[in-house]
């Protein structure tokens, strides 16, 4: 490694190799800021793109399904006699009030604890003396994953 010293190329010590490579280290508040934002992005994944199970089959979870959901348990015992209902694992059901009701609860359940999960991940986070090496990709509740 060189630096450059009255215009001119040097080599550098080890010494001041040591202390150019410690300066460029992260801080372990450094780390666990870093790692607390993938922690949230891998739930906020897991909360779009996750699903939640209702009985025997999966619902999509994202954005537009949510609004879906709503609006289905809005219409209350007005949904339209024979709505078929296209499932996240690819079934085709009869979508009744009482089973939009449950998959609008089936997934602010899955939400809650999905965030409860990051919760307890950034503790122990937190409290890990080796920051960079925690691993927040595991004890996350079950979603699905397309078998």
């Amino acid at each position: 490694m060189h630096k450059i010293v009255n215009g001119e190329q040097v080599e550098m010590t080890a010494e001041e190799i040591a202390e150019f490579e410690a300066s460029r280290a992260e801080s372990p508040e450094t780390i666990k800021a870093r790692k607390w934002e993938e922690i949230k992005a891998y739930r906020d994944n897991l909360v779009n793109e996750g699903g939640f199970k209702v009985g025997a089959h999966w619902y999509h979870s994202n954005l537009l399904s949510r609004t879906q959901y709503i609006s289905l348990v809005m219409m209350g015992a007005n949904i339209p006699a024979g709505t078929t209902w296209k499932t996240l694992d690819n079934g085709y059901i009869p979508m009744t009030q009482t089973l939009a009701g449950q998959i609008f609860a089936a997934g602010a359940a899955q939400d809650a604890a999905l965030f409860a999960k990051a919760a307890e991940h950034k503790a122990a986070l937190d409290a890990s003396s080796d920051p960079a090496n925690y691993d927040y990709k595991t004890g996350w509740p079950e979603t699905y994953t397309g078998d």
